[in-house]
This record gives C-alpha cells, structure tokens and sequence, in this order.
C-alpha cells in the first residue's frame, strides 16, 4: 500500500529501497519476473491509450531510456546500461498491435 500510494516513480523507488531490508523482503525470483511485469503493464498501458500507442509508432529508429538517477538496468546513465525498458518499448512499437 505504501509503494502504490506514491505517484513518482523516483519516490516509489527511493521507498523501496527503504523498505527492503527491513520487514519486507523482494521475491526471490524477482530478478526474472520484472521484466515480465514490465511488458504487462506496458502493454496495458498502450492498450489503453491508443493515442500514447499512436505516439510511440511514430518514433524511428532506437529508444533509449537515458535517466538521471544511475539505472543501467531499465536505462541508460551516461551513455552505459541495458536499456531494457527501451527494449521493451520498440518490441511494442514494431510488433504493431497489443
């Protein structure tokens, strides 16, 4: 409740990394399942928005999701980082349907 209650993402990872740790614990096979709750909720977002769908058809080439808070994992910071909501995204994008 404390995570979905917040409406950043900065916040709701800077709580996260309060709580973990403390009484709340990741799943242990979280490493592998984010990924596949990321393309869910992607998908229901663009699904949902056909307009945000329009938008992301339109933009060419590689997307990059560069951040400023250091995630390699989801982004890139500085030029370095999987990138893999970017991945994501053009997976959406060039499949064409949801």
């Amino acid at each position: 409740e404390i995570i979905r209650s917040l409406d950043d993402p900065k916040d709701t990872k800077k709580m996260a990394n309060k709580l973990i740790g403390s009484k709340y614990e990741l799943r242990k096979n979280w490493d592998i399942l984010k990924i596949d709750a990321m393309k869910i909720a992607l998908n229901l977002k663009f699904s949902q928005n056909p307009h945000l769908f329009e938008k992301l058809q339109q933009i060419c080439g590689h997307i990059e999701e560069k951040n400023s808070w250091e995630d390699r994992f989801w982004g890139t910071y500085k030029g370095v980082g999987l990138n893999k909501l970017g991945i994501l995204l053009m997976q959406i994008r060039d499949n064409k349907q949801l």
